[in-house]
């Protein structure tokens, strides 16, 4: 089912079933800013951070997932200034299907990049490209489909990811994590470049307390799939994606009701650590001129007897 709500003078939509509703937003970036299981916040709306302009619920962060450093990068030559999170993530998305089902149903919107009609996004971002999202709810799962195009005659240097702010639920909540390496960190919480073997305090293939950790590192040489799984009392959400996702950020803040996994096709900061050298370790995708790419993420969510 489909219900259409204005909030803040935006149209958003509901889609839900027995089990689950999901919020989003296509005017603030096809941002999912809820999800609801059996009536329980698994993602919870943070106004206050949304006014903060922090991130938080599903936010879709394009062509830079997460932080960039001291907010330029450099690529084929060129230096660009960047945003932290990307250029998307409160951007007017143009809906061009909803297609309603007795599960959920399906919303697909698209922003367009291009140099006309003093086009912000393209004063952020100076590459012609479109950014297709379609959100489907099907049962209990929760499905992202995306489509980069681009539009120009120069490569599009880019990396896609979700931000996702999972509730604790006042529970000792405990997630895994398929990955044997992850990536190490400078002092200003950004990846060297330097792949580490996800040994000791590291390995998250089995199930590990979210309260016993401190991280806010990228994950990668993911092995299967589903790459992650979070363990509730009495469900477990599963994380599944395509091939070109080859990284997770696991962001464990401290003290804090919510926990991050973020599905990213490439490193935080992945665009400099290519000129740098690190090639393969940024996992940038780099889309030749009229090429177009597609991926998918998946949530899922099991009760507990499955």
């Amino acid at each position: 089912m489909i219900k259409q709500t204005i909030w803040n003078n935006q149209t958003t939509y509901y889609l839900s079933n027995d089990d689950i509703s999901i919020w989003l937003n296509p005017s603030d970036g096809m941002n999912l800013y809820e999800i609801l299981y059996q009536g329980k916040p698994l993602i919870k709306f943070y106004e206050d951070r949304l006014i903060e302009d922090k991130t938080c619920s599903v936010m879709t962060l394009f062509p830079t997932p997460n932080r960039i450093r001291d907010g330029v990068f450099v690529f084929d030559g060129t230096k660009y200034h960047g945003k932290n999170h990307g250029i998307v993530k409160h951007a007017t998305f143009q809906v061009n299907n909803l297609l309603e089902s007795l599960q959920g149903g399906t919303i697909e919107a698209t922003l367009t990049i291009l140099p006309e009609d003093n086009n912000v996004y393209y004063k952020a971002l100076p590459f012609a490209c479109t950014l297709t999202l379609r959100i489907t709810l099907d049962g209990t799962t929760i499905t992202y489909d995306y489509s980069v195009c681009n539009l120009d005659n120069k490569i599009l240097p880019y990396g896609i990811a979700i931000h996702p702010f999972f509730e604790k639920q006042d529970e000792d909540v405990s997630i895994q994590v398929f990955a044997d390496s992850y990536m190490e960190n400078d002092s200003h919480r950004l990846p060297t470049g330097i792949i580490m073997k996800a040994i000791g305090e590291f390995d998250l293939t089995k199930p590990t307390r979210v309260n016993s950790l401190h991280l806010d590192h990228v994950y990668t040489n993911i092995r299967n799939q589903p790459c992650a799984l979070i363990h509730y009392s009495d469900k477990t959400v599963s994380l599944q994606t395509s091939e070109e996702f080859k990284k997770l950020v696991v962001y464990t803040p401290e003290n804090s009701p919510f926990f991050c996994l973020e599905n990213q096709t490439c490193s935080t900061d992945a665009i400099n650590l290519y000129h740098k050298g690190f090639v393969e370790e940024s996992s940038l995708i780099c889309l030749k001129p009229k090429e177009q790419k597609e991926g998918r993420i998946q949530i899922e969510i099991l009760p507990k007897d499955c």
